[in-house]
This record gives C-alpha cells, sequence and structure tokens, in this order.
C-alpha cells in the first residue's frame, strides 16, 4: 500500500564498527541504519511486479487483440491479428511501454491500410 511503513529493528547484541558512527556540526551522529531500518513501499510499478522474460504481455488496442513478450533484455517480439492476417516482428526498446507504443502505432497503420484496401475496392478502382 502507499505510504505504509514498516519498521525493524536490529537484534540489541549485534557489534558494528565505530566507522558507522560520523560526526555533524560538532555533535555525535549515529547513522540511522545502525539500529533501525525503515522499509517504505509505493504505488510504483516495482522491478518484481513486472513480467519475467518469457511472460507475454496481452492488450487491446482498437478491438485488436495484441501481445508482446520480451525475448531478452531490449528485445521484443509482438503478434496481432487482423481478420485472417497474423502480423509478427520484433521491435528494440528499453521500456516496455516503449515496446507496446509501437505495436499500437504498426495496428493503427495496418488498420488504415485496410480501410484503404475497402475503399479502393468499392469504387471500382
Amino acid at each position: 500500500m502507499a505510504g505504509d511503513r514498516s519498521v525493524a529493528t536490529l537484534p540489541a547484541d549485534e557489534s558494528f564498527p565505530e566507522s558507522t558512527t560520523t560526526a555533524r556540526t560538532g555533535a555525535a551522529f549515529h547513522t540511522i541504519f545502525l539500529r533501525v531500518l525503515i522499509i517504505t513501499t509505493t504505488n510504483s510499478l516495482n522491478i518484481d511486479d513486472r513480467p519475467s522474460i518469457a511472460e507475454p504481455l496481452q492488450m487491446i488496442h482498437r478491438g485488436i487483440e495484441f501481445s508482446v513478450t520480451q525475448l531478452m533484455a531490449g528485445v521484443w517480439k509482438w503478434r496481432f491479428q487482423i481478420g485472417d492476417r497474423v502480423f509478427t516482428g520484433k521491435t528494440e526498446a528499453k521500456l516496455d511501454l516503449l515496446a507496446i507504443r509501437r505495436v499500437q502505432l504498426r495496428i493503427d497503420r495496418e488498420l488504415n491500410n485496410l480501410g484503404r484496401e475497402r475503399t479502393r475496392g468499392s469504387n471500382g478502382d
């Protein structure tokens, strides 16, 4: 949960080297991590929450279901189908959202091409 804080104290019998104690503005200042560890969780996407390399992301864009799968760091495989035609490919992107956006743009392009083909066919060209 956002803003939750868990406090865990270290055992009292733990001994720490003197180098962890520092002086600031003439007063002794003991760093917080000597006896107390504060863990803060946030709503941001944690690295552990991201899909593993083989786990596909499946989404829908403009009524077209598509999937994006990370093959290796920075390389993504994508797939979608419009009617009987299946489109597949690879893209290079460090971020998963960038890879997803590129597939969405490709879907838009293919839908536009399909619309042009249908318009040409109905005009008798």
